[in-house]
């Protein structure tokens, strides 16, 4: 659900902002999300989930920001390193 939107995503803060902000700045709220699922409170002892919404909520919120920045990375690293040390180690995680 969230690979489509993160192509967008990530699009609309580079302009303004950079590739090396809006990397970080994706990290950073794809990191902060998922980390306010933990203080999401369980459920009560009745089984009613009061809080379930708010936690698939906020870990697709996570899951988009994260997919978002690894596309960037994508982006900055074809700006940081040669070409033949970038297609060994993008292509590196796909040959294990």
């Amino acid at each position: 659900m969230t690979p489509r939107p993160s192509l967008f995503s990530r699009l609309l803060p580079q302009p303004r902002l950079g590739r090396r902000l809006s990397l970080s700045g994706l990290m950073l709220v794809g990191g902060a999300a998922l980390f306010l699922t933990l203080l999401v409170p369980a459920d009560d002892e009745k089984g009613g989930g009061k809080y379930v919404g708010v936690v698939i909520a906020l870990s697709m919120m996570g899951k988009l920001a994260i997919t978002s920045s690894y596309g960037v990375v994508y982006i900055f690293s074809t700006e940081q390193f040669p070409t033949q040390a970038r297609d060994n180690l993008l292509d590196f995680p796909y040959s294990q």
